[in-house]
């Protein structure tokens, strides 16, 4: 279709869920269709990882495990964020639309705002026999990602609230420690497995918070105190690697898929400016993923190159797990299909056709 037809027809199907219209395919008439041996998943969203940020030529080495994992995971690194902040980003990476942000972060706690009806990717798995669990260092209420991910399927949501009564302290205005929030995910992990059940395992980092936190298990890349957020890339590459280590250890990605997202693009701050000039602008999400070998898959002959953005996560990831659904995604089209260079997507900020800006 023309670019300018396409276009129209995201801007109505927009118009219909702002106004509470009626929806595509609701959630009670998902059917779901699980394979015999279900692929677990590991969800990882990263706060605020730009690819800029990776194999950055003005920071060399900025982050070795990650380049590193390039060579070992298929990598996309066309992928454009679709919103500003972290709950538009789950929601919109998990449902295939862009959700109402009308009020920023408070909308999503609205009726109207969560779309409570609209088939998203914890419903899928859900129905699929899944159990799933969020793990994040910060608060659930903040901006709703409790009451969100507990109305589309998630068994478990644990925030700031869970860990203090655990008795960790607080390692920063926004709370737990990474290197906690990675050691209690394998955790889980590990539980699950003993239990032999299909499991969905989602957890989000807080370490690159504008202005970026570093723990004290992590290496340090420079010395300039002016210079924080680069210090909090570094070791969110870390804690990355040594967790995505764990994993292969215990043999957990025979069986798993994992997935490696940033959740939005950085903010586009004086401070993360100062340190990376105009590039972060350029706010592509660090997109990595590993696949079982059971899952036969030739990156030459799909569109691991091509542009898209987040929006197209929960399809991708539910073809990859191998489970049919009957859902209706709006704007959410797997990674995985033949598509040419030039095919029209949407995000927040802009519309693009292809590479260019439209």
């Amino acid at each position: 279709l023309p670019v300018e037809q396409i276009r129209k027809q995201s801007q109505d199907v927009l118009k219909v869920l702002r106004s509470g219209g009626a929806l595509p395919l609701e959630k009670s008439q998902l059917e779901v269709q699980a394979p015999e041996k279900p692929l677990n998943l590991i969800l990882v969203y990263l706060e605020s990882f730009n690819e800029i940020f990776s194999n950055n030529e003005h920071y060399p080495g900025l982050t070795p495990r990650i380049d590193a994992l390039r060579n070992s995971l298929l990598t996309f690194d066309q992928i454009h964020s679709s919103g500003y902040v972290t709950i538009e980003g789950i929601a919109n990476s998990q449902c295939g639309t862009l959700m109402n942000m009308e009020y920023a972060n408070s909308s999503l706690i609205s009726q109207r705002g969560r779309l409570s009806e609209l088939p998203c990717l914890g419903d899928i798995l859900k129905q699929a026999g899944y159990h799933q669990t969020y793990l994040g260092g910060a608060g659930l209420d903040f901006a709703g990602k409790g009451p969100f991910l507990r109305e589309h399927g998630y068994n478990e949501t644990r925030g700031w609230e869970y860990w203090e009564d655990k008795g960790y302290e607080r390692f920063n205005d926004w709370g737990l420690a990474d290197t906690v929030l990675f050691d209690e995910s394998l955790e889980r992990i590990l539980s699950y497995r003993e239990q032999g059940i299909p499991y969905n395992v989602t957890l989000l980092t807080l370490g690159m918070h504008v202005p970026g936190f570093v723990n004290d298990v992590c290496p340090i890349y420079t010395e300039d105190s002016d210079k924080p957020f680069v210090n909090a890339i570094h070791c969110s590459d870390f804690l990355l690697g040594q967790f995505v280590d764990q994993l292969e250890q215990q043999g957990i990605l025979e069986d798993t898929v994992l997935f490696i997202q940033a959740d939005h693009g950085s903010f586009i701050t004086s401070e993360v400016m100062s340190q990376f000039g105009n590039s972060v602008a350029d706010t592509r999400l660090l997109t990595l993923m590993s696949v079982p070998e059971s899952v036969r898959i030739d990156p030459k002959k799909l569109g691991l190159n091509s542009a898209g953005s987040n929006l197209n996560t929960v399809a991708t990831l539910l073809e990859v797990m191998g489970i049919s659904h009957n859902s209706e995604f709006i704007f959410s089209r797997s990674h995985f299909q033949p598509r040419t260079d030039k095919e029209y997507f949407l995000t927040r900020r802009q519309d693009y056709f292809g590479l260019d800006r439209i």
